[in-house]
């Protein structure tokens, strides 16, 4: 496996702690570093992940391994995430969403509801 670098790591957890700030808080305006932070974020992720891959890029199954933690990481804490959105705004027909914009009474389209379960969101 590869070295850890602490000081790449901290870098990678103070951004991710401004981050979480960020999305916590409504506006955005007190936390002024919160977009810098997700720029580095972005960066520092991308050099770590990049360094994993190379160093391991010899190993035979690496990459099926790589895309199996991934996904069983990541998949069922954004399946909860999106079970408990759903949730949340059913039980409140809407009105959590009324101050970005959107009227109460939440009837989203078939769309508008399997989309985000496939990751298609934005398509």
């Amino acid at each position: 496996m590869s070295r850890r670098i602490p000081e790449i790591e901290s870098i990678r957890g103070i951004s991710s702690l401004i981050i979480v700030a960020g999305h916590i808080c409504i506006t955005r305006d007190w936390l002024f570093w919160y977009w810098g932070s997700l720029e580095i974020f972005f960066c520092v992720s991308g050099f770590v992940i990049t360094r994993l891959l190379l160093d391991n890029l010899g190993q035979c199954g690496f990459l099926g391994n790589y895309f199996t933690r991934r996904v069983l990481r990541i998949w069922p804490m954004y399946f909860i995430a999106m079970a408990f959105a759903y949730a949340m705004t059913w039980m409140t027909a809407g009105s959590t969403l009324i101050p970005y914009g959107y009227v109460g009474d939440w009837r989203p389209s078939r769309a508008g509801f399997w989309l985000p379960m496939f990751f298609m969101q934005n398509t």
